[in-house]
């Protein structure tokens, strides 16, 4: 049957990403909720509405609603993937499925849709095991949004090894996605970045500019309502 509210054979729960800045001067920029989804085609609407009259006003196409369209801003949009619907089954089953707690980002460009299995561009931070670059283990917790514990959230803070100014889709462009994987995905040198694993969740958001060891804490949210 056909839901509704996202027009979609199915939909995936409320997701959000919130991100705060700091760089390597100490300054800190509390970006607030940076890529967010809801079931409801209303409540992505609200969102879009509030992000737009805090910035540039602009047509944008609804990541599922299709041909519906709204002012603000033209990506942010954050999923469940459908992958990671069978990291969440194999969990319940008690298999040894890894938790979803592997944090990594990349440089985009793109809109990030239900069917994605990896970034659109993945690059690396300063976390490695000395040969290979990793991605950030982050700390999982349960969170109580609207019932008790109805809610998963991973906080992990990535810093840059490089200055992350360059040309999207390249290892140094600005940060434009973040992702949750299965697995730490180290790579098989330290010019590389991780790679592998089962993606669990996916968002974008604003492309940032970042220098050398800023960083930001990410932190994503996966709400069953």
């Amino acid at each position: 049957m056909k839901h509704f509210a996202c027009g979609a054979v199915s939909c995936p729960p409320r997701c959000s990403v919130s991100a705060v800045i700091v760089r390597a001067n100490g300054y800190r920029e509390d970006l607030g909720e940076i890529a967010f989804w809801d079931p409801s085609l209303l409540k992505r609407l609200q969102w879009r509405w509030r992000k737009a009259r805090s910035g540039a006003f602009f047509l944008a196409a609804d990541p599922v609603g299709g041909l519906i369209t709204t002012l603000g801003p033209l990506f942010l949009a954050a999923f469940q993937v459908t992958g990671g619907r069978a990291v969440v089954t194999g969990r319940l089953l008690g298999t040894t499925q890894p938790s979803p707690q592997y944090m990594s980002w990349g440089t985009g460009p793109g809109t990030t849709g239900q069917g994605d299995t990896t970034l659109f561009a993945e690059t690396y931070s300063t976390f490695n095991n000395g040969t290979g670059n990793q991605r950030i283990i982050g700390v999982m917790t349960q969170q109580n949004i609207s019932t008790p514990n109805d809610t998963e959230q991973v906080v992990a803070t990535i810093a840059a090894a490089q200055a992350q100014n360059g040309v999207a889709g390249q290892l140094n462009g600005a940060i434009a996605e973040v992702g949750l994987f299965d697995n730490i995905g180290t790579s098989t040198a330290l010019s590389a970045a991780p790679s592998g694993g089962n993606m669990y969740f996916k968002a974008d958001f604003a492309a940032e500019v970042l220098a050398l060891n800023d960083s930001i804490t990410f932190t994503c949210q996966v709400q069953y309502t």
